[in-house]
């Protein structure tokens, strides 16, 4: 259960909402078991969003519109929008997620995937979060950035990621001729948590803060150098 694991309580203890919004997404979608990757941002000030604004609905509904390799995640389009206790998600199945987003009332967002290829890893297959992971950091924020634009929310905000189960994946790069295999070590932890860090939304620094948080996921794996 993510609310007894420690690293997770301490890293998170200046914004709890962070540890308390992931346990109900796990818990609501029966993930608790899966590995999965969940994006969180929520506004350093207090902030209210109009969920049911159609502007709003769209941002998160539409998704992002890129040439990156998005397929595990269909580039966030989301052919289903619901309510949640919190505000609305938006989920392209309802019996097993694959991924989904959110948008909060309070200004509060996330994104989560939990659909991972099966790679080479020497002589047999392994379940891997690959380099191409990099891009749901980057199509994350830009979502968030689109929602919290079409709601006028503005300013700084705190984000965070935690990747559930990284125990029960590899990781995995793509070599020069474009082929991806496990490399690295495994990760001993069963939960790996990223320090919140912040940034006004929709800036040069948001961007930018998206590409230096997916560093981490190389690094919690020990990946080499390349």
């Amino acid at each position: 259960m993510i609310l007894d694991d420690k690293i997770l309580e301490i890293r998170l203890k200046q914004q709890p909402e962070f540890m308390l919004r992931l346990q109900e997404v796990l818990v609501n979608w029966k993930l608790q078991d899966k590995p999965g990757l969940i994006l969180q941002a929520r506004p350093v000030n207090n902030a209210v969003l109009d969920v049911m604004d159609i502007k709003v609905r769209s941002a998160l509904r539409d998704g992002i519109d890129s040439n990156d390799t998005s397929g595990w995640w269909d580039n966030l389009q989301a052919p289903r929008v619901l309510h949640n206790l919190h505000g609305i998600t938006g989920i392209v199945n309802t019996d097993a997620p694959t991924w989904l987003t959110e948008a909060h009332r309070d200004g509060h967002m996330l994104a989560g995937v939990w659909n991972f290829p099966d790679l080479p890893a020497r002589d047999k297959q392994a379940t891997a979060i690959a380099d191409w992971y990099v891009s749901f950091f980057i199509e994350a924020f830009r979502l968030m950035a689109n929602v919290a634009a079409a709601g006028a929310l503005s300013g700084e905000f705190q984000a965070t990621a935690t990747l559930v189960k990284a125990n029960m994946l590899r990781y995995a790069a793509r070599n020069s001729a474009g082929y991806a295999g496990v490399t690295g070590e495994q990760c001993l932890s069963q939960n790996v948590q990223w320090s919140i860090q912040g940034a006004p939304i929709g800036s040069a620094d948001w961007y930018a803060l998206a590409k230096t948080m997916a560093q981490g996921i190389a690094g919690a794996y020990r990946a080499p150098l390349r």
